[in-house]
């Protein structure tokens, strides 16, 4: 047989074994003794290829909560989807969302909380799953996510928060995390009680709109923010060897210590700053701005504190023992810039200070020491 005739029976066999591969659509069984022939086996292997195929397969549904408010949650406890799931909501569902599944995209609609154990609940995320809620409104209800799982919101409204202990001003979180993460990619932040423990990790997009009202980092968790100009209506607080890395920040009061850390390019705010118990608390001021460390007062108990640039304390508060700074056991720090207490450079009377490090620049732009 000549080369020509060789490569062109060649070719003929290879078309044959693969027209049987793909038009198999069962497996070849075989048994012992039996020799197995090649189209049986490249069968085998193309039609398992197929069920992996149609295993990744995204499943599209659409949910109508507007006839059935329990559908939402129904279609999720009975999922049984290998692949993605894809759900298109309309109308107001009734919660608690419960999501165990991986992979699962939940569009539109509304969710509105139901009282569990004493607790209003509107999502629960649990068992190392993939969300992403996108155009979702909370009406009522918080979010949870636990379980090493990870969440993107995108453009998702959250119900204003309530109180959990008035006479402090703390809110009882809206969205709360144990050992997960959560990425807000668009949207806005109105709304927003954060609660993040247990190592977890946020991340907040550039290009979010609106305040949060109150965002609580503890437990080995840590939070970075890319918005430009971050306003937090009510408290930060950082504990726990909680970490913030953001940009510009502002905060109606801020807490840290645990050795806890933030960094931020400029911090203002018109309330009290505590850092305690081993916190670092850093001012990179990346935009090269004179005082880019503007509060009201602060206190400053066994901490670090790092400005580039200058500070402004704007007033007094009873927790600095009513001075505008109050450092003690081992307060240390650099603050590149000058000092201004009230408007004026260098009025230490105003302040409250022993065993501490500290150096500033003077009003003759001149490092001093306080120690």
């Amino acid at each position: 047989m000549n080369k020509y005739n060789m490569s062109l029976l060649a070719s003929l066999i290879t078309v044959g074994l693969t027209a049987n591969a793909v038009a198999a659509d069962s497996l070849v069984e075989f048994t012992a003794g039996t020799p197995a022939k090649a189209e049986e086996v490249n069968g085998n292997f193309a039609y398992l290829d197929s069920k992996i195929d149609a295993i990744k397969a995204t499943t599209s549904l659409d949910i109508d909560c507007s006839s059935s408010p329990e559908s939402l949650k129904t279609t999720l406890d009975a999922a049984t989807y290998a692949g993605p799931l894809t759900l298109n909501v309309t109308g107001a569902c009734n919660g608690p969302i419960n999501i165990k599944k991986n992979d699962v995209i939940i569009s539109g609609g509304e969710i509105t909380g139901t009282e569990v154990d004493g607790e209003l609940e509107a999502m629960f995320v649990s068992g190392r799953t993939n969300i992403k809620l996108v155009d979702v409104k909370i009406n009522s209800g918080s979010v949870s996510i636990v379980r090493e799982s990870y969440v993107r919101f995108e453009n998702v409204t959250l119900p204003t928060p309530t109180f959990e202990d008035a006479d402090d001003g703390w809110y009882a979180p809206n969205v709360s995390m144990r050992s997960s993460s959560l990425r807000i990619n668009s949207g806005s932040l109105d709304n927003l009680s954060l609660a993040s423990t247990f190592n977890s990790y946020v991340r907040l997009n550039s290009g979010l709109t609106g305040s949060p009202q109150q965002i609580n980092i503890d437990l080995n968790s840590s939070l970075h923010s890319k918005v430009a100009n971050l306003n937090i209506k009510g408290v930060l607080s950082l504990f726990g060897n909680g970490s913030f890395i953001g940009k510009k920040v502002s905060a109606g009061s801020f807490e840290m210590g645990n050795s806890s850390a933030f960094e931020a390019s400029e911090y203002t705010s018109t309330g009290f700053v505590a850092l305690n118990e081993g916190a670092v608390f850093a001012i990179e001021n990346n935009d090269g701005v004179t005082t880019p460390l503007s509060v009201l007062a602060m206190e400053c108990h066994a901490a670090d504190i790092y400005v580039d640039g200058g500070v402004s304390f704007t007033g007094t508060h009873e927790e600095a023992g009513n001075t505008s700074f109050e450092a003690h056991h081992g307060c240390r720090g650099e603050i590149s810039g000058q000092v201004t207490f009230q408007g004026t450079v260098d009025d230490w009377t105003k302040a409250n200070y022993s065993h501490i490090m500290l150096s500033y620049k003077d009003a003759n732009n001149e490092f001093q020491y306080r120690d």
